[in-house]
This record gives structure tokens, sequence and C-alpha cells, in this order.
């Protein structure tokens, strides 16, 4: 992909995120709303590839840092800090581990959607990891581990599976198509 065009598109994968995370659905029991933010993510991943979508994520944080309402809760700087501040600096490695993969290795659709569930797992493990931290040593509030565990990433298995495969499936022709 020239240049040019690529750094064009992760600009608009970055929108994509920030649409995506207005499509949310807010879990009571947990602070990190279910959101579309990772289906497009994981899309700019397997079509932009490490680099480009790792930087389309930046871009998006960036937005959202700058006070731009494009996170799931609003905008500002606060937010990277917030219990869900995690998955938002996972969202950068996730992209990048992603893409990398793909790169890499086989560009079936099999290892495509492996590719994205494995970046998954590594943005829920960033993710709950700051937010056990965010509540113990930011908050003083105790908060085991496993309870961390079970509402910061529990709830997104199925979701995300069907997000993975989804974008897999997309991205999977997006790349055949840009072959030819």
């Amino acid at each position: 992909m020239r240049k040019p065009l690529g750094y064009a598109l992760a600009g608009v994968f970055a929108a994509f995120i920030a649409v995506g995370a207005q499509l949310k659905v807010i879990l009571p029991f947990s602070p990190v709303p279910i959101t579309f933010q990772t289906l497009f993510l994981y899309l700019a991943a397997g079509v932009l590839g490490a680099r480009l979508s790792a930087l389309s994520a930046m871009i998006y944080i960036m937005l959202g840092a700058f006070g731009l309402p494009v996170f799931a809760g609003g905008g500002g700087p606060l937010y990277l800090i917030g219990p869900t501040g995690g998955y938002l600096l996972g969202f950068v490695v996730a992209a990048f581990i992603i893409g990398f993969l793909i790169e890499r290795k086989s560009r079936s659709l099999a290892w495509i959607f492996t590719s994205m569930f494995l970046g998954f797992l590594l943005l829920c493990a960033i993710g709950v990891v700051y937010l056990w931290l965010y509540y113990n040593v930011v908050l003083e509030t105790p908060m085991e581990f496993l309870y961390a565990f079970t509402i910061g990433f529990l709830p997104f298995i199925p979701g995300d599976f069907v997000k993975c495969l989804v974008a897999a499936i997309i991205a999977y022709r997006v790349r055949g198509f840009l072959a030819r």
C-alpha cells in the first residue's frame, strides 16, 4: 500500500473506531462497556497491517485525549487514566500485534481470525491488569484480581469472538481485492 493512501486509511479507521465507540451497551456490573470499537480495530489491523493500524489506534486515542468525545464515555485526558485506560492502551498494542501476525504468516482466513482473537486476548489482558491496578492503587479500593477478570474479560468473549470472525472475513476479502 502506498504511504499517502495508507496514512489516509489510518485516519479513516480512527474515525470508524470512534463511531464504534458510540455503539455501546452499558454493563451494570462493569465500568467497561461493550462497544463496536474492537470490530473496527480488528478490521484496521487486518487491512492496514501492524504499523498503520497501530497509528490508527493512536490517532483515535489522541483525538479523545484532546477532548473530542470519541471514547465510549466522552473525551478528555482523564479517560486515559480512568478504569478503561488500559483497554485504550491495549488498542495500540493489539492492533500492532494482529497486523504483525498477519503480515508474517499465512494470510488464510483461519490465520487472520486466529491473529485477531489473540489480539483480543492481549487487549483484555492489558485492560484487566490496568483495571485491577486502577481500583487497588488509584482508588485505593480493594479489588480481587479474579473479580477484575470476571468483569473486565468474561462478558466480552462471545461478542468479540463474533467481531473477530466478521472482521476476519471482511479483511480476508479486502486483502484479496487489494492484492489484485
